[in-house]
């Protein structure tokens, strides 16, 4: 018997409502992307997926060229475009209007969140990333870093959101690149394309969200079947006190997700309203 998915989003299944519009979705990390990603990924072949390591918006774009071209996809039925490297001006690529969208997540979760994933992809031997995870979550002993010890050191991202958010909207670097000293102007920045953004979901009500979101591509769905969730190695139980020592490494990021919950009742359509 075929599963939910697979009676609904078959392989060879155009998109049932077809409004126009291409949606350009910015998976941020850490923030449920990846619960949506399965369901577009089945949504008949009518998108691309942008997630591979790109320096340069440039190379983000020779990427995403081939991919309609190895999918035999012509830019005027192209219907969303999601991923880590989706940035607004791949728009010039595409023939039809285009809507961008994204979710964001309380901060101080997203980065304990983020801990606990790398930790996990660091023990497990068949994760993909769990080389380069090795080397920079565990300790000569192989136990991992303690989550303190790791937010005080190098390896540990700084307002993590705005590196996804601001290149996807700025500048020529793609998005997820970390190296960049942002400020009260890139901070701004990125408060404007929450305002421009057509849909701006949370994290927090993603199984709300997540279904509202999906709707404006004509994909119907009952629930959200999360993905990617990791073992809670470390909680904000365990220490509650590294709550401010998060805020204050990532007080940007705290205070473009407070600007987004300010204007929650203007960006959330329809049923996504919180």
């Amino acid at each position: 018997m075929n599963s939910i998915l697979e009676s609904l989003f078959g392989r060879r299944r155009t998109f049932p409502q077809d409004d126009g519009y291409c949606y350009l979705f910015l998976h941020i990390a850490k923030c449920a992307g990846n619960s949506l990603i399965a369901p577009l990924a089945n949504s008949g072949g009518w998108g691309v997926h942008l997630s591979e390591k790109c320096n340069t918006k440039e190379e983000v774009r020779k990427l995403f060229r081939k991919k309609l071209r190895d999918q035999s996809i012509r830019p005027h039925r192209l219907r969303v475009v999601y991923g880590h490297r989706v940035f607004t001006d791949l728009a010039r690529d595409i023939r039809r209007p285009t809507r961008f969208a994204f979710f964001l997540r309380e901060p101080v979760s997203m980065i304990v969140s983020l801990y606990n994933y790398l930790a996990m992809a660091a023990l497990n031997k068949n994760h993909t990333h769990h080389d380069q995870e090795r080397r920079r979550m565990l300790d000569g002993r192989g136990r991992v870093i303690p989550f303190r010890e790791w937010l005080e050191g190098v390896v540990a991202p700084r307002n993590l959101t705005m590196t996804f958010l601001y290149h996807a909207v700025a500048g020529e670097l793609a998005p997820a690149n970390r190296d960049y000293p942002f400020g009260s102007l890139h901070l701004q920045v990125c408060k404007q394309a929450v305002d421009d953004a057509f849909f701006v979901g949370l994290t927090e009500s993603i199984d709300r969200d997540g279904p509202a979101f999906l709707q404006h591509l004509g994909i119907r769905i009952a629930g959200i079947d999360r993905k990617n969730t990791s073992a809670p190695l470390f909680r904000l139980a365990d220490d509650p006190e590294v709550r401010r020592v998060v805020e204050e490494h990532n007080a940007l990021d705290c205070e473009l997700y407070r600007y987004a919950i300010a204007r929650r009742g203007f960006h959330a359509r329809p049923s996504a309203a919180a």
